[in-house]
């Protein structure tokens, strides 16, 4: 069982009474959630934990009165596939070429609630 415990800017994931994860995430515009990370243990992750933990988090944002969740991975990273499965969809991109903080472009996705 899949369990979110509240922390001051996100939750512990707790899977069977154990500490299996974290999800963080801030106010975006003062008016939208950003997940801004959802890191499970490597013995606790494609077991369908994240994907519950992440219905969970979405309930709470929209028993808190949001209307939708932000959030971005790089392209070059697996996790979006992860988010497109569970109900995100594109949304922009933010390229930081030839630039001090460059790296391959940040996609972000939106799911409302």
């Amino acid at each position: 069982m899949v369990e979110l415990i509240k922390m001051q800017n996100g939750y512990k994931i707790f899977f069977d009474g154990i500490e299996a994860g974290l999800i963080e995430y801030k106010d975006f515009w003062k008016s939208m959630p950003y997940l801004s990370l959802i890191k499970l243990l490597p013995g606790f992750r494609r077991k369908g934990i994240g994907k519950e933990a992440m219905r969970l988090f979405e309930s709470e944002m929209k028993r808190a009165g949001n209307k939708a969740i932000l959030l971005s991975t790089r392209v070059d990273e697996e996790a979006q596939f992860f988010y497109r499965k569970i109900g995100y969809r594109e949304c922009g991109s933010l390229i930081l070429e030839d630039t001090p903080l460059s790296q391959p472009m940040e996609m972000f996705f939106i799911k409302t609630l």
